[in-house]
């Protein structure tokens, strides 16, 4: 059995920031990213264009992402899409690579249940609407499910909604149905169709990938192995949190990898219950490096750095965490030096400009930050693929 660690806080921000792909040491393709940190939330799709880009080697374009997304060449023909955008863990959308689709297709049986509460459609209407949507045989909007409704679902929301949203229930009903396909695998997002989300059939857009069947726990275990090399050293209540699993379940998983020798115990600070994997120990204890050898990173709204843990005390000041994790679970932009959140940030673009408004924190210092904050900025209008930038840190 390996001896427990001890760290220091700059230690275990340090371990946890290479981890996740946020020093030099960045993935060798946009693939190799999104398979690392177990798929990048997606629910806004620009922030997790750049939170995969800005953890990849030579700066992917947004068009890239989008190209990986959709399978099309240069040309335009189909070819091999190399990236899903689906729902996920927290049953949020995500972007996988589509090997993980399964996995966490699978895993999901043992995470608690969204939010949506009320009718479901039947097993039977379920594959009413697939057998349909296969003879139309494309890309579909939710518009096209209108006539797929199921009766007691439609008036589920027709008694439901108040008044001025009860005009909406088909759309509503429509939406439960697209999100119980989604939740058995069998469909993803794919594009747009002017401002309106396109939806495709994992058979038409994925007609060869393997699928095999996954024992649930084992397959949660997997997942949680994968999870602390991306984001360890972490708690069980951090596994919980990442996966919108409850804790007894995220306890059983670890108890798992610990009964098969996987884990090390990590003490930093007052934090209880810290575990990393074995093979990473050799690491956990190496020393930061000084000055820019830490980069600073421009951290997009809702990335996964920023959903990876339920303890946020290593990342943020308790006085600063409602400036980032705000009202009705939106989630800010960060700028993050040295483990740290230092500001918050958001961006406007036009066709030729653009501009990123730092807003920031009391951990902010113009003489330590603002070159970091530069050079992530100009690296983010490369994404972007636009030829103007503007700085404005207030």
């Amino acid at each position: 059995m390996t001896d427990a660690i001890t760290l220091d806080d700059d230690q275990l921000r340090w371990a946890r920031a290479r981890n996740n792909l946020l020093t030099d040491q960045r993935a060798a393709t946009l693939e190799d990213a999104a398979r690392h940190i177990v798929g990048a939330q997606a629910q806004v799709f620009e922030p997790a264009a750049w939170g995969l880009a800005l953890r990849t080697e030579g700066g992917p374009t947004r068009s890239h992402v989008l190209a990986l997304l959709a399978g099309a060449d240069a040309k335009g023909s189909s070819g091999g899409r190399r990236l899903v955008r689906t729902w996920g863990q927290r049953d949020t959308l995500h972007i996988y690579v589509p090997d993980d689709w399964s996995s966490v297709v699978a895993a999901r049986a043992a995470w608690p249940k969204s939010g949506r509460r009320g009718v479901m459609p039947q097993p039977a209407d379920l594959d009413g609407c697939l057998r349909r949507l296969r003879e139309r045989g494309a890309p579909f909007l939710r518009d096209d499910l209108f006539d797929l409704v199921p009766p007691d679902v439609l008036c589920f929301f027709e008694d439901t909604l108040p008044d001025n949203a009860k005009p909406q229930a088909l759309r509503y009903a429509a939406g439960r149905v697209i999100w119980c396909l989604a939740a058995q695998g069998h469909l993803c997002s794919a594009g747009k169709l002017g401002s309106k989300q396109l939806y495709a059939l994992r058979s038409d857009w994925f007609a060869n990938l393997p699928w095999p069947a996954r024992e649930v726990d084992q397959t949660n275990v997997g997942l949680v192995r994968r999870y602390l090399a991306a984001f360890g050293p972490a708690t069980p209540q951090d596994v919980a949190h990442y996966l919108g699993a409850n804790v007894t379940r995220a306890r059983g998983w670890l108890g798992t990898l610990r009964d098969t020798h996987e884990l090390v115990d990590v003490s930093c600070g007052q934090r209880k219950g810290l575990v990393a994997l074995v093979t990473s120990a050799g690491d956990l204890t190496s020393e930061p490096p000084p000055g820019q050898g830490w980069p600073l990173r421009l951290i997009p709204s809702y990335d996964t750095v920023l959903m990876g843990h339920a303890d946020k005390s290593a990342i943020c000041l308790a006085s600063e965490e409602k400036a980032v994790w705000r009202k009705a679970a939106h989630v800010m932009a960060v700028v993050l030096h040295r483990g740290q959140i230092v500001a918050t940030w958001t961006r406007k673009t036009t066709k030729k400009k653009l501009t990123v408004i730092v807003e920031p924190l009391s951990r902010y210092d113009a003489t330590t930050h603002r070159r970091g904050i530069e050079s992530e900025a100009e690296r983010l209008r490369a994404h972007l693929e636009l030829p103007e930038l503007k700085l404005d840190i207030s």
